[in-house]
């Protein structure tokens, strides 16, 4: 038995299965990438925190140093020198701590923190130079006028450090809200795809169905219509059968009768009779050669080869001319 013939499934059908499994894996994909981008931004967050926070113990120190120092000048007690040397060693260290930080808080947090240190350092480089190493200052107050201006500078410095960072967590807030709606409005739009392109595809899925069962109706008919034609064909070839073998047993008879007159066993005949017994013989000939003809065509419609020969054609025009010489 032949196999039947598959229908190939249409263009338009793998376009649209090839559509809905890439925005299925972009929906895995694009919400995987937003959280990234999320978790690193407030990965910084969670770093602008205690820079805020080192920051504001930096101000703190520079007023434990200032307030020291004015102790220090006014009443000349060297734990007030002690003091101003424990914030100024805890204010270093929070500027190795704070450059570590601000490396991942962006450009402007890392020029603020450098000027603020810049200012911070030439500072107390006055300071130590003028009052905090010099025995001369003490009991005199007026001493730390002259670097007012420069600590004024240095504490409006740190507070802008802290502006800088402030900014930063701002914008970085401002980013994660950013990346947190274009992912869901990716999700929704992508969703929606998705959901066009299953319809898309059940339709064409649809569609190919109901072609699918149009072809097959139109090839059961068309083998029904073979098979009709194949059973009119064996009924031809049978009718042929049927009538040559009816007919042909007359024509021998009738040839038989024929050979009987020309033989001569009735009489003798007469040389006005003789063409005509020969022709009689001849029409049956050939009424007989048409029947084999017959029968050869039927047995060609049935599948059965048939013997060709050659023709000698004058003697065939010659005959044919007897016959109907009449």
């Amino acid at each position: 038995m032949k196999n039947e013939p598959v229908m190939e499934r249409p263009w338009a059908w793998r376009i649209a299965i090839l559509f809905v499994l890439t925005t299925l894996l972009l929906l895995v994909i694009v919400p995987h990438v937003v959280q990234q981008r999320v978790t690193s931004l407030r990965e910084q967050i969670e770093q602008s925190e205690p820079a805020r926070t080192l920051v504001m113990q930096w101000q703190f120190d520079l007023v434990r140093e200032i307030a020291a120092l004015n102790q220090l000048l006014l009443t000349g007690d060297s734990l007030h020198r002690v003091i101003y040397g424990e914030a100024l060693a805890e204010e270093r260290l929070i500027h190795e701590r704070l450059g570590e930080m601000v490396l991942a808080l962006g450009p402007d947090v890392q020029r603020e923190f450098t000027e603020a240190r810049t200012l911070a350092t030439q500072w107390h480089a006055r300071v130590n130079q003028d009052i905090v190493l010099s025995a001369a200052a003490v009991e005199q107050p007026d001493l730390l006028q002259g670097e007012s201006e420069l600590f004024v500078q240095t504490l409006r410095s740190v507070w802008e450090v802290d502006e800088a960072v402030r900014g930063h967590t701002s914008r970085v807030r401002n980013s994660i809200s950013s990346a947190e709606r274009t992912g869901l409005l990716f999700t929704v739009m992508l969703g929606l795809l998705a959901l066009l392109a299953a319809g898309a595809l059940i339709a064409i899925e649809v569609r190919f169905r109901n072609l699918a069962a149009e072809a097959e109706r139109r090839r059961a008919q068309a083998a029904e219509a073979l098979q009709e034609t194949e059973r009119l064909a064996e009924a031809r070839t049978r009718l042929l059968r049927g009538i040559t073998h009816d007919v042909k047993n007359p024509l021998g008879a009738a040839k038989g009768y024929a050979e009987l007159l020309g033989m001569e066993i009735k009489g003798p005949l007469t040389d006005g009779q003789k063409p005509l017994v020969e022709g009689v013989e001849r029409s049956v000939d050939s009424a007989l050669a048409i029947i084999a003809d017959l029968l050869d065509l039927a047995r060609a419609d049935s599948g059965v080869s048939v013997r060709r020969e050659k023709l000698e054609l004058e003697q065939f025009i010659q005959r044919a001319i007897e016959d109907y010489r009449a």
